[in-house]
């Protein structure tokens, strides 16, 4: 069962598996999201401290940190 809810991105921690280019083209995709949305959620599970793990969408993360830093109180601090 899937259960959809916008969280903070500062509650999302690193991941355990470290992706090998995450920083590949992260200024395209971060443009794109802000131009279209994010298309495809990020993929997350909980832990015991209450904040979440990246499964899938890391790269996507990254993409929202950017926009974050760069658009500060435009709504992409909330994946």
């Amino acid at each position: 069962m899937r259960n959809l809810k916008k969280i903070p991105i500062n509650l999302v921690g690193r991941s355990v598996v470290r992706v090998e280019g995450i920083e590949k083209n992260i200024d395209e995709l971060a443009n794109s999201i802000k131009a279209l949305g994010l298309i495809q959620p990020i993929i997350v599970y909980t832990n015991s401290d209450n904040g979440y793990f990246v499964i899938d969408g890391k790269r996507r993360l990254k993409a929202l940190h950017l926009l974050d830093d760069q658009y500060p109180g435009e709504g992409f601090d909330k994946v």
